[in-house]
């Protein structure tokens, strides 16, 4: 009986490598990055934090939906228990 093959390692993702996703998300829109987050699980783990790494609330209308946003988020918190 012939010896079987030694297992081979899992393939590498592009992903796996940081600077690779670092180099590959500085040419992504925003637009870009969050239909990124909508593939899968897996790239939605992995292109989250990048949707999120600048907020821009230059906007006065963007300065409103976040401090209400935050009121809501705070009220979660305090009551989750």
């Amino acid at each position: 009986m012939p010896a079987s093959p030694p297992p081979q390692p899992a393939p590498l993702l592009i992903f796996e490598i940081p600077h690779i996703q670092d180099d590959i998300c500085a040419y992504l829109t925003c637009d870009n990055l969050a239909h990124c987050t909508q593939v899968s699980r897996l790239w939605s783990a992995l292109f989250t934090p990048y949707l999120y790494r600048i907020v821009d609330l230059t906007h006065i209308r963007a300065m409103a939906h976040f401090k209400e946003g935050a009121a809501v988020v705070s009220a979660l918190v305090r009551y989750k228990d």
